[in-house]
């Protein structure tokens, strides 16, 4: 059987229906890392949540989430008021790709048999998809184990530096029109 692309990140085989998962990262890490790329592109800036979500066209009760997340983490510094906004608290040098998403990624359980991909007894479903009967006999879990690892090894050699250098600067210019940080 040849798997076609549907579309963004996922894959079907003929005849089967892709119900939503696949293995790929959230909205909210998606766009917890455009906000983290944005900061880092303006470093003397204070980025108002509101211009992001209208940038990103996004939510902004969305987008206060996932700043309030990310300032939970100790990644963001956030002002109040109406000349406030978000700064990056971090030099993005330190800030390691796969430190967010294993942060943000509630679910890193690629089949039923990952740790935390199990339901209570009993159940026959977990997360919409069926639950493994195999009981850990195959080889599975440890090739998707060692692909997860690999994809997290390869986030571990990226920092935020690293994403926000040329050419992404230019890309980045019209996203987060701030005001000059005043060092509060």
């Amino acid at each position: 059987m040849v798997a076609t692309r549907r579309h963004a990140g996922t894959f079907a085989f003929p005849g089967e229906a892709r119900h939503g998962w696949g293995v790929h990262l959230t909205v909210r890490t998606d766009l917890a890392l455009r906000v983290l790329l944005v900061l880092a592109a303006h470093p003397t800036l204070e980025v108002a949540t509101s211009q992001l979500a209208e940038d990103f066209d996004v939510s902004l009760f969305h987008l206060q989430k996932i700043a309030k997340d990310l300032t939970k983490l100790g990644w963001v510094a956030t002002s109040r008021g109406r000349g406030g906004g978000l700064r990056l608290r971090v030099p993005p040098a330190e800030l390691r790709l796969d430190a967010v998403v294993r942060a943000l990624e509630p679910d890193l359980a690629l089949v039923a048999c990952f740790p935390g991909a199990a339901g209570p007894p009993g159940v026959t479903e977990t997360r919409g998809r069926p639950a493994c009967r195999l009981n850990g006999s195959c080889r599975l879990r440890s090739a998707l184990d060692a692909a997860l690892e690999a994809f997290l090894a390869v986030l571990a050699t990226y920092t935020l530096e690293d994403l926000a250098q040329h050419p992404t600067p230019e890309a980045l210019i019209p996203f987060g029109r701030g005001k000059p940080f005043s060092g509060r």
